[in-house]
C-alpha cells in the first residue's frame, strides 16, 4: 500500500488572574489543591476547586466549569473530540507521556466531514484527575481493549494514532486486537517513538529537576509552565507514572501487526533518528510508510495540517 519517503495549595483567584500561556498537556480540566500522591496512584486529601483550565490548542485560560471543554462520552477511556451522524473513518489518539485527551482537540478540528475523532484519557488527569495511575503500557492496553473493541467490526477504517508513549500504546492495542482478529480494517500510525525492536537505554532521572530540564529540552512545555512550582506539582505525578511506564516497557522485538503503518518522525527528534523510525517496517506485515516532517519531538504541534492530512490518507488508502 504505502511507499516508503523521506497542586498543592494553588489558588482560584490567582488562577484567574494569570496571564496566558502555552496549553500544558497534562492540564486537569478542573483545579484541585491536594497532598502529594503516593506511587501507587491513590490521592491523598483532594479539594475540588471551582476554576476551568480550558485546553484551547495551545492557550491555557481560566474558564467557568463546563466551558469549551470537549464533550466527554460515556466510556471514561475515549474523550470525544468530533462526532459525525454518518461516518466515513474513525481516529483514535493516543497521548504522549504526562498528555491528555485535550491535547488532540485542534487536530480533530481539521479532519473533513464525515470523520468522528476521539482520544484516550489515561486515568489521573483531566476528568479522571481522581483515579490510580496505570503503571504499564500493557496495562493500558488491556484497559483500552474493551473500548476499541466495540468499533473494531464496524466495516469502515479505525485509525489508531499515537505519539511518543502514545505509539507504544497504539501497538500494543492493535496486537492485542489482532489476537481477536479485529484488525481488518485498522490501521496504526505511529509518531515521535523508536520502533519496539529497537534497543536504546532508558533514561533514568534523580531528580524532579532533572526531568523538568528534560520537558524543557523536548519542547513540549512552555517555559512559563516549567518554571511554575504550582503547576508542575500538579503535571508532575502523571509525568513520573508515565516515564516510569515507558522505562519497564518490553516489547517483543519480533512483534507484528496485520495492519498498514504510518510512521510519523521529526527530522530534529533528539529521542528518535531516522533509522529507528525507518525500523517500525519490520512491525507489520502489510504496507508502511515514512513521513519525515521538521521539528523536534513535538514537531506534530507544529503541523497540525499535514498530520491530519496524512492520517486521513492513511484511513482512505485502502485494508492492506
Amino acid at each position: 500500500m504505502y511507499a516508503s519517503r523521506t497542586a498543592p495549595d494553588v489558588h482560584a483567584a490567582r488562577r484567574a488572574s494569570a496571564p496566558d500561556v502555552r496549553r500544558p498537556s497534562w492540564c486537569v480540566s478542573t483545579a484541585h489543591r491536594t497532598a502529594k500522591r503516593p506511587l501507587d496512584g491513590r490521592r491523598v486529601g483532594t479539594v475540588r476547586s471551582t476554576t476551568v483550565i480550558r485546553e484551547t490548542g495551545g492557550r491555557a485560560r481560566p474558564h467557568d466549569e463546563g466551558r469549551g471543554v470537549a464533550k466527554v462520552g460515556k466510556d471514561p477511556w475515549i474523550r470525544s473530540l468530533r462526532g459525525t451522524a454518518d461516518v466515513r473513518a474513525r481516529v483514535v489518539f493516543f497521548p504522549h507521556a504526562g498528555g491528555a485527551a485535550s491535547f488532540y482537540a485542534p487536530f480533530a478540528r481539521r479532519f473533513p466531514d464525515g470523520y468522528d475523532v476521539a482520544a484516550v484519557q489515561y486515568p489521573g488527569r483531566q476528568e479522571r484527575w481522581e483515579e490510580p495511575f496505570v503503571t504499564t503500557v500493557e496495562g493500558l492496553a488491556d484497559r483500552l481493549l474493551p473500548s476499541l473493541r466495540r468499533w473494531a467490526p464496524e466495516p469502515v477504517p479505525l485509525v489508531l494514532v499515537g505519539h511518543s508513549m502514545g505509539a507504544s500504546v497504539a501497538f500494543e492495542s492493535t496486537l492485542r486486537l489482532g489476537h481477536d482478529r479485529l484488525t481488518a480494517h485498522c490501521r496504526l500510525v505511529v509518531s515521535g517513538r523508536a520502533a519496539p525492536s529497537v534497543t536504546r537505554e532508558a533514561q533514568a532521572f534523580d531528580s524532579d529537576q532533572e526531568l523538568l530540564d528534560h520537558l524543557a529540552r523536548l519542547g513540549g512545555t512552555d517555559p512559563a509552565i516549567l518554571s511554575s512550582p504550582d503547576l508542575m506539582d500538579l503535571a508532575l505525578p502523571a509525568v513520573r507514572n508515565d516515564y516510569r511506564a515507558v522505562t519497564r516497557y518490553r516489547p517483543a522485538p519480533d512483534a507484528v501487526v496485520e495492519t498498514p503503518v504510518l510512521c510519523l518522525t521529526g527530522d530534529r527528534d533528539p529521542q528518535v533518528t531516522p533509522e529507528e523510525a525507518a525500523a517500525w517496517k519490520s512491525h507489520t506485515t502489510a504496507g508502511f510508510r515514512l513521513e519525515t516532517l521538521p521539528g523536534g519531538h513535538f514537531f506534530l504541534s507544529d503541523h497540525q495540517d499535514t498530520v491530519v492530512r496524512l492520517v486521513a490518507a492513511c484511513a482512505e488508502a485502502g485494508d492492506r
